[in-house]
């Protein structure tokens, strides 16, 4: 991401106070409506807020940062409810493929810096994210093993799905997913790992389970790895299908998401998503976290081995 500085001639210096109302915004690709944008700076806090209704949901962000002392702290809270993906792509300029869902996010991150990216290398936080039906790209997932897409099925504009949903901790600029559910016609799956702000790397270990026997023979643990810049990776696991299981009768995931379902109003993804480690008991255990070097904070420098002395023989 951009280095952008949290500074500017009068931050700190002057007293400024804007409040803006915009009853429409058009040219962007989708209808925002009800906007309204609030600027306040002063010598100890610089906020700045928006929100908006984007299509038939709305969206709101609530940055503040306090530049007094040796790093300043910037603290980001945002929130989507109902809207839809692909008009809130289109409205922050970025694409991720999910043209047709809608989604619920709701993002708390606080970080220390003098720019964007060093107050996110160090944010600490979560991210929580539910997503109802839709599509996701067939070339999104073209890397994946074979046996994983005949289990997915779909056709050649995209695999389609129920619901999605995860939750991202995150500290030291590292966002661990800690449980994810993700619900098709032919398969439910769970899953984490995590995704490094910093180098922009992730990594992720997913586990379906199939909604019929007729496919549960595709039905094998596969890992992901990728970043921005570099190619996906994709390779399966079948060793761990055990390891992520504990004794006895292995809770069926379809019968959990099934059940969630019959609630009104419930996404049933993220209603299963808090019960993952109970269900999967040693998925926490398996799943994959950053090198040692990586979760260096940026600048810090690994300390170099110290020789030890030879030990004296008795």
């Amino acid at each position: 991401m951009p280095a952008l500085p949290f500074s500017a001639s009068w931050l700190g210096r002057s007293a400024v106070s804007v409040n803006v109302r915009l009853g429409e915004v058009v040219g962007l690709g989708s209808k925002m409506q009800n906007g309204s944008i609030t600027l306040v700076s002063n010598e100890q806090r610089f906020a700045f807020r928006a929100a908006a209704t984007v299509g038939g949901g709305s969206a709101g962000f609530d940055l503040v940062y306090d530049p007094t002392g040796r790093i300043g702290q910037a603290t980001l809270t945002a929130s989507a409810n109902r809207v839809s993906l692909g008009e809130l792509a289109s409205v922050l300029g970025f694409d991720i493929g999910l043209r047709d869902a809608v989604g619920d996010i709701d993002l708390r991150l606080r970080g220390g810096g003098r720019t964007s990216r060093d107050a996110l290398n160090s944010a600490s936080g979560s991210i929580d994210i539910a997503i109802t039906k839709g599509l996701w790209p067939r070339d999104q997932i073209a890397s994946w093993p074979t046996e994983t897409q005949r289990l997915l099925g779909g056709t050649d504009a995209g695999v389609p799905f129920n619901c999605i949903a995860g939750r991202f901790d995150v500290s030291g600029g590292i966002a661990s997913l800690r449980r994810l559910v993700v619900d098709t016609p032919r398969t439910t799956m769970v899953g984490g790992g995590y995704a490094h702000l910093r180098t922009e790397g992730w990594e992720f270990i997913l586990a379906p389970e199939a909604r019929d026997t007729q496919n549960a023979a595709l039905a094998s643990p596969l890992r992901l790895k990728g970043g921005s810049g570099r190619a996906t990776s994709a390779a399966l696991e079948p060793n761990l299908a055990k390891l992520l299981v504990g004794a006895g009768v292995v809770p069926s995931l379809t019968a959990q998401i099934n059940q969630a379902a019959r609630q009104t109003g419930v996404n049933p993804c993220a209603a299963v998503a808090p019960r993952v480690e109970g269900l999967r008991p040693g998925l926490r255990a398996q799943m994959p976290v950053p090198s040692a070097d990586l979760r260096q904070r940026p600048g810090r420098q690994a300390q170099p081995t110290q020789p030890q002395p030879p030990r004296r023989a008795p």
